[in-house]
């Protein structure tokens, strides 16, 4: 199964709370195969757990027979869109806590550390505002980030699940600096590595 965005030219996009950034993870990734890893020579390894990643010492026949007998467990374009979901639902969580940051400040009012744990969003839900509006407003930013960190929490829960059922996220989390949100995007996305003649290809 062709990867469409990678055929595109398009570039793996960058991991929303995954610890860390994307395009270190890549340039890690990279150095690790510069540094005696043949990455190409590990795709049979990485992508061939399930049908459309046969791309590396695969028999064409036996890449078309995984793909139609795994193509209801995982489709590399949905495994793609979950990954592009979560990625918008946190941007969304993130505006809604700069939100509730800028109506604070607006008020004069320091916000505790750990803001976000229980104990400080606790702490913003008894804050006794003397502003109706602002009271109005916070409980509502409030409520849309309780809705976002649960939309976040069952997306990732997900992608998590996806991820156990292939055993090149495992391979590919061995190298430092790669966790579960780098590894998914590199293998969802890049398909089949023998589509890149060098490595460096891949990371452009």
């Amino acid at each position: 199964m062709a990867c469409q965005a990678c055929s595109r030219g398009a570039s793996l996009p960058v991991a929303a709370g995954g610890g860390g950034g994307r395009r270190g993870a890549a340039d890690e990734l990279l150095q690790f195969a510069d540094h005696g890893v043949e990455f190409l020579g590990l795709g049979a390894e990485l992508f061939g757990g399930r049908g459309g990643f046969l791309g590396v010492g695969g028999v064409e026949g036996q890449q078309v027979g995984l793909e139609r007998d795994l193509v209801d467990r995982l489709d590399d374009r949905h495994w793609r869109q979950l990954i592009e979901y979560r990625r918008r639902v946190v941007d969304k969580r993130t505006r809604c806590k700069n939100a509730i940051r800028a109506l604070l400040r607006g008020s004069g009012i320091a916000a505790p550390r750990g803001l976000w744990t229980r104990k400080g969003l606790a702490w913003l839900r008894a804050l006794a505002w003397p502003d109706l509006a602002c009271r109005v407003q916070r409980d509502l930013l409030l409520a849309e980030l309780e809705t976002f960190n649960q939309q976040v929490r069952t997306v990732t829960g997900v992608l998590d699940q996806l991820g156990r059922t292939h055993p090149g996220m495992t391979l590919l989390q061995t190298i430092p600096g790669v966790g579960p949100r780098t590894a998914e995007t590199i293998i969802a996305y890049v398909d089949d590595p023998g589509r890149f003649g060098r490595t460096r290809q891949l990371g452009a």
